[in-house]
C-alpha cells in the first residue's frame, strides 16, 4: 500500500508540472504476492526535497480547494523552504498572501518570483502591481520601467505606470505614457479615463476633457467619468457644468457618494441651502458612518437660519460622539441664535481646555455673558482661557475691547501691553497699545508708541495717518503730518478717514477752500461719519457758509453715538442758530 500511496503522489504532482515529483522511487506496482510471515519489512523509500516540497505543495493545494487558507499557507511555506526555487510555489504564497490581505509577505513572495525569472515580464508585473499596492511607489515605478524594458509597447504595463506617475505629482510623465497607450489603442476606455486624469493634475483642462469625452464615447454609463469632468468644471469655475456633470454620474450611480457631497458642496457655496440639504439627506442614508454628514446639514440648517433643524442635528451627532467639541460648540451657537442662552452657556462651558475648539468657546462665551451685564463673569471665562494659553491673542484683544468699552483703561493698557510683548516687533500690536493709549487720554504715549510702529513697517497705513491726525488736532508739526498722511493714502487712495485727516491739516493751517474740497470727498466716501460731518461743518462756518454749516451739524447731532460730540455740536448749534437769528434778512 505504500508503493501505491507514492505513485498516486507522482502522478498528481507531475500533472501540476512539479519538477520534483518525476524522480520518485518505487513507481512500479509490485506483483501481488502473500507475504510469509517470516519475511522482513521492506526499507523504508528516501525522497529528496523536492520530492517532500512536491507533497507539501499538493496538501496545501488541497486545503486552499477546500477553503482552509491557514493550513494551506503552512503547507505551501514548507514546501518553499525545501524547494525555494520552484516558481509554482511562490505563485501561490503571494495568492494566499493576497487572499489573507498581508501584502507586505505578498510582496516578498512576489518580488522573489521576480528574482527567479528576471525574463518573466508577469513576474515582475505582479511585483510591480503590489508593490503600488502598499503605497511603495518609487519601487513600483522602478518594477514597472523594467517591465516596459521587455515590453516597451504593452498598454496594461504604459495605463498603469502613467496612472501612478499621475498620482505622484509627475504628471507630464503620466501623461507621455498614456498618450503612447492612446496611440496603441485610442478607443480604450481606461487609457483615455486616465489620460484626463493626468491631463487635468497637469491643468491642462480643456485636454483633459476631450479625453473624459473620448472615454464616454467608449463607455457611456461611466459615473467616475462624469464625476471627474464635474472636478475639472470646479476647477474652472464652470458650476453649472460642474452640477450637470454630477448629476450625470447620480443617474448613473445614485449611491455616488463623492458625486452628492461635491454637488452638495456648490450649492453652499451657491445659497442654495435647501438643494444642498438634500443631497446630504442622500448621502446620510448611504453612508456607514453619517455623522460628519448630519453636521454639514446642521451647518447649512444654522446658515439660512433654521435653528431649530440645526439644534435636532447636532444633539443627534452629540448623542452618538458626546466628544465631538466642535459639534458642541456649534450647538451652543445654534442655541445662542434661538435666544436659550442657559442652554448655550450650559454647552461652552462643557468644553474642555484640552478641546481645539475651548478658544472659540471660551471667547464666545465672554461674549454671551457680557451681552447678559455681567461684565466680571465674561473677563473672567476669557480669563481662563489665557491661564491655560497666556499668549492667546484672540483672547488678550477681546479683553482689551472689553475694559477698554467699559473704561478701564488701567485694565486695557495692561492686557495690551501683554499684547505686545508677546511680540514686541508686531507692528500691529503696537498699533493698538497705542490706540489704548490715545482713548486713555495719554496722547504722549501714543505718539512715541506710533513713532515706533512706523520704524518698524513705513507703511502701516493706519499708523501713518493716526500720527499725522494727532499732529493735526494738536496743531504742530504740521508738515510732518501731511507727510504722513499723503504716504497713507499713497497706500489707501479711497480712504475716506486718511482724506479726512488731510483735511483737517489744511483747516488747522487756515487753507479752509483746500479743507473744503477735501472734507466733501471724505463725507462721500466715509458713508456720513458723523466726526467727518463735523469737521466739514466747521469748515465751513470758518468761510461763512452757515446755512450748510447748520444742516451738518443737525445731521451729526442726530446720529452721533458719542455723548461729548453730541454736547460739542449742540453747543456750536446753539451758538450758529442764535447768530442767524440775529442777522438781519439777506445777509
Amino acid at each position: 500500500m505504500k508503493s501505491l500511496s507514492i505513485l498516486m503522489v507522482a502522478a498528481v504532482c507531475a500533472a501540476a508540472g512539479l519538477s520534483g515529483c518525476a524522480a520518485l522511487p518505487g513507481t512500479r506496482v509490485p506483483a501481488f504476492q502473500t507475504r510469509r510471515p517470516q519475511e522482513a519489512e521492506p526499507a523504508p523509500v528516501r525522497l529528496s526535497a523536492e520530492q517532500r516540497a512536491a507533497a507539501h505543495f499538493l496538501k496545501g493545494l488541497i486545503a486552499r480547494n477546500e477553503g482552509d487558507s491557514v493550513r494551506a499557507l503552512d503547507e505551501m511555506l514548507r514546501a518553499a523552504a525545501l524547494d525555494p526555487g520552484q516558481p509554482r510555489i511562490r505563485q501561490q504564497l503571494v495568492e494566499l498572501y493576497v487572499r489573507q490581505a498581508d501584502l507586505d509577505r505578498a510582496v516578498e513572495q512576489a518580488q522573489a518570483l521576480a528574482a527567479m525569472a528576471p525574463d518573466n515580464p508577469q513576474y515582475r508585473l505582479l511585483a510591480a502591481d503590489l508593490l503600488s499596492a502598499v503605497g511603495r511607489a518609487g519601487d513600483a515605478i522602478d518594477a514597472y520601467e523594467a517591465v516596459l524594458a521587455h515590453v516597451p509597447n504593452n498598454e496594461e504595463v504604459l495605463v498603469k505606470l502613467g496612472a501612478l506617475y499621475t498620482r505622484e505629482g509627475e504628471a507630464k510623465k503620466g501623461i507621455a505614457l498614456l498618450t503612447r497607450a492612446a496611440t496603441l489603442n485610442p478607443e480604450s476606455f481606461v487609457v483615455q479615463f486616465y489620460l484626463g486624469r493626468a491631463l487635468a493634475r497637469d491643468g491642462n483642462y480643456e485636454e483633459a476633457l476631450r479625453a473624459y469625452r473620448r472615454a464616454i464615447e467608449a463607455n457611456p454609463a461611466s459615473d467616475q467619468t462624469y464625476l471627474e469632468m464635474g472636478f475639472v468644471y470646479e476647477q474652472q469655475g464652470m458650476r453649472d457644468k460642474a452640477v450637470e456633470s454630477y448629476k450625470k454620474a447620480l443617474e448613473f450611480n445614485p449611491s455616488s457618494l463623492l458625486a452628492r457631497r461635491q454637488l452638495g458642496g456648490i450649492y453652499v457655496r451657491e445659497g442654495k441651502f435647501d438643494d444642498a440639504i438634500e443631497q446630504f439627506e442622500e448621502l446620510v442614508g448611504l453612508e456607514d458612518d453619517p455623522l460628519d454628514t448630519q453636521t454639514k446639514i446642521g451647518l447649512i440648517s444654522l446658515e439660512k437660519g433654521d435653528f431649530e433643524r440645526a439644534a435636532l442635528e447636532f444633539n443627534m451627532v452629540l448623542g452618538a460622539r458626546p466628544e465631538d467639541h466642535d459639534v458642541r460648540f456649534y450647538l451652543a451657537v445654534t442655541y445662542h441664535e434661538l435666544g436659550d442662552l442657559k442652554a448655550a452657556e450650559r454647552e461652552l462651558r462643557l468644553i474642555p481646555a484640552t478641546a481645539d475648539r475651548y478658544g472659540d468657546a471660551r471667547i464666545h462665551l465672554g461674549q454671551l455673558l457680557y451681552e447678559q451685564g455681567r461684565v466680571a463673569e465674561a473677563a473672567t471665562a476669557v480669563e481662563k482661557l489665557l491661564a491655560y494659553d497666556p499668549q492667546n491673542v484672540r483672547a488678550l484683544r477681546y479683553l482689551i475691547e472689553l475694559y477698554e468699552t467699559e473704561g478701564d483703561f488701567q485694565q486695557a493698557l495692561a492686557y495690551a501691553q501683554r499684547l505686545v510683548d508677546s511680540n514686541p516687533e508686531n507692528d500691529e500690536f503696537l498699533y493698538r497699545l497705542a490706540w489704548v493709549y490715545e482713548k486713555a487720554g495719554q496722547r504722549g504715549q501714543a505718539i512715541e508708541i506710533l513713532r515706533r510702529v512706523i520704524e518698524i513697517n513705513p507703511d502701516n497705513g493706519p499708523a501713518l495717518n493716526f500720527l499725522g491726525y494727532t499732529y493735526a488736532e494738536r496743531g504742530e508739526n504740521l508738515d510732518e503730518a501731511e507727510r504722513l498722511i499723503r504716504h497713507a493714502l499713497e497706500l489707501h487712495p479711497n480712504d475716506g478717514f486718511f482724506l479726512d485727516s488731510l483735511g483737517w491739516v489744511f483747516y488747522q493751517r487756515g487753507e479752509y477752500q483746500k479743507a473744503i474740497s477735501h472734507l466733501e470727498r471724505a463725507v462721500e466716501l466715509s458713508g456720513n461719519d458723523p466726526v467727518i460731518g463735523e469737521h466739514l461743518a466747521d469748515a465751513y462756518r470758518k468761510v461763512g457758509r452757515t446755512g450748510d454749516a447748520i444742516r451738518l451739524y443737525r445731521d451729526c447731532e442726530a446720529r452721533t453715538e458719542d455723548t461729548a460730540q453730541r454736547k460739542r455740536v449742540g453747543e456750536k448749534l446753539l451758538e450758529l442758530e442764535g447768530r442767524a437769528e440775529s442777522m438781519p434778512p439777506g445777509t
